[in-house]
């Protein structure tokens, strides 16, 4: 079969995979960037930096190594025992940031249309189930349909936030730690793109196309770290107690219609989701091949049910979580090269 995804469909791909709940919604950007005040943009500056490095290099060895899933990846990282262990661990982190996902939409519905929270999260755990057996397809298509909307309209609210004045706070910063915090962003998004790579460059054939990709992506994701830091800390008192707290802003910023930053912060979480999602029918066509799409179906819905939990306490603990193991897998498997190397 013809490899047919291009540079914009692979860049808006991994876009997508990054721009979840937690970026979204801006509780992720305070967390690892806000609070480090005049630093904010330096550290976001290296965060792509970093993340320029991982793709690139991990689109490259997936296509010379021609690595067609995530478990072949880790093993080849890791060695066999350390890979299958980390591909269990990679895809319970997978199902949390699920559960991420489903309670941000609960948490999203019930504050624009009181919705009850178990409702918004069954809505989105039905659209995700469904479309993740479009495979790697369906998750570029809503990524090539959404993605721009949720650009234009951060760039239209840093526009108009030029003639709406501050709402500012005090806010106590740091000035050390902010690179380590830029690779622990990274980290901690690895999870969902050593899912995501491996599947998009089996339907990759040019390493160009892919570079072009990840550039883009690039692109799109330092143009949405910066506007959004500069907004969170611009009307940092309108959001300084909530779980969502670009929404408040975008509805102070857009008060005729409150609920269209709504809309697409529903679209980015669902995009994440659908790439987590992937990730575990994927993982279970290769450990249950005869019940692949029941595990799903009960993975999906066990997450729903672990959403009704805080949005706001499952973002600040997953993510560095996922950070720091990802990272400390990175370390070992470069270990483990240099031994060999060594060895040889």
């Amino acid at each position: 079969m013809e490899k047919k995804l291009t540079a914009r469909a692979i860049g808006l791909t991994l876009t997508g995979a990054v721009i979840g709940a937690g970026f979204a919604s801006g509780q992720e950007i305070r967390h690892f960037f806000v609070r480090y005040g005049e630093f904010a943009g330096y550290s976001a500056i290296m965060s792509i930096v970093f993340f320029v490095g991982f793709c690139g290099w991990l689109t490259t060895y997936c296509q010379r190594r021609r690595v067609n899933s995530l478990a072949h990846l880790l093993a080849l990282m890791g060695g066999k025992r350390l890979g299958a262990f980390f591909l269990h661990l990679l895809n319970l982190f997978m199902w949390f940031g699920l559960t991420v996902m489903l309670a941000g939409s609960a948490t999203l519905l019930a504050q624009l249309w009181h919705w009850p929270r178990l409702v918004g999260a069954v809505l989105t755990a039905l659209v995700v189930y469904f479309v993740s057996h479009k495979q790697v397809t369906g998750l570029t298509v809503a990524n090539e349909l959404l993605l721009p909307m949720l650009l234009f309209l951060v760039l239209f609210f840093l526009l108009r936030s030029t003639s709406v004045p501050a709402q500012g706070l005090l806010l106590a910063t740091k000035e050390k730690g902010w690179l380590w915090s830029a690779l622990l962003y990274l980290g901690s998004n690895s999870a969902i793109l050593l899912a995501t790579i491996p599947a998009l460059m089996v339907e990759t054939a040019n390493p160009r196309v892919s570079w072009q990709g990840v550039l883009l992506a690039a692109g799109l994701l330092l143009c949405l770290l910066l506007t959004n830091i500069f907004l969170l800390k611009k009307y940092a008192a309108l959001c300084a107690e909530v779980d969502l707290p670009l929404l408040p802003i975008a509805q102070h910023l857009l008060p005729q219609l409150p609920w269209v930053y709504g809309l697409v912060l529903f679209i980015a979480l669902i995009t994440t989701a659908f790439a987590n999602a992937l990730s575990l029918n994927q993982y279970f066509e290769q450990v249950l091949p005869h019940s692949a799409n029941r595990a799903l179906l009960v993975a999906v819905f066990a997450a729903t049910y672990v959403a009704q939990q805080g949005f706001g306490r499952l973002v600040a603990v997953l993510y560095p979580l996922t950070g720091y193991l990802c990272l400390a897998f990175y370390i070992i498997s470069g270990c483990r090269w240099l031994i060999s190397f060594d060895s040889r």
